[in-house]
């Protein structure tokens, strides 16, 4: 490769010019189950965990994306199916922008799937609120109370209604009638 056909990196944090860089997983992948398909990705240690081999044995030299899944390294091949679980980020970019592909925080093996879903301790203690975990079919780990749902009403579903109101545009609004005085016209 020649110095033209090298690309050149920068550093996030000083900004300066960086020539010799090591490969990191950036995986895309479509996952099935009994209800749907997924689109997720899985970046550096993720990547690694589920491909159980360091991103530079993979790596062919070339700083092209691999798009062709013919030509796909025996270890990513390996994981067609397979069963994992996934504990997945959920962006704004996700609820906002509608993007279908979501970033991949954690993955689970077949043997800690049953102890996830078979575990007596509640579901909110495994994660924060802005994740869920999904084997064979989704389940949302962190459920709120219908007693602190922070979701105002105007944006609730039809079946959410019901539900006490907690925002500050929904309390009681001031209803004291203040006088206005006559101005003089000349």
């Amino acid at each position: 490769m020649t110095k033209k056909d090298k690309p050149l990196f920068c550093c996030e944090h000083c900004r300066s010019n960086i020539s010799t860089v090591g490969p990191k997983f950036k995986l895309h992948l479509v996952v099935k189950d009994d209800s749907a398909t997924c689109n997720l990705m899985l970046l550096g240690s993720v990547g690694k965990s589920i491909v159980a081999v360091d991103a530079e044995e993979l790596w062919d030299g070339s700083y092209e994306e691999i798009e062709d899944p013919e030509i796909l390294p025996e270890p990513i091949l390996s994981l067609v199916g397979k069963s994992f679980c996934f504990g997945i980020s959920i962006t704004s970019d996700n609820v906002t922008n509608g993007s279908d592909t979501f970033v991949v925080l954690e993955v689970c093996s077949g043997d800690k799937v049953l102890t996830i879903e078979t575990d007596s301790q509640s579901n909110s203690d495994m994660v924060t609120t802005s994740s869920t975990m999904s084997s064979g079919s989704a389940m949302m780990l962190d459920q709120i109370s219908s007693d602190e749902c922070p979701t105002p009403i105007t944006k609730r579903k039809e079946y959410d209604y019901d539900l006490q109101d907690l925002t500050s545009s929904s309390k009681k609004q001031c209803i004291k009638i203040i006088k206005q005085e006559k101005t003089k016209n000349d």
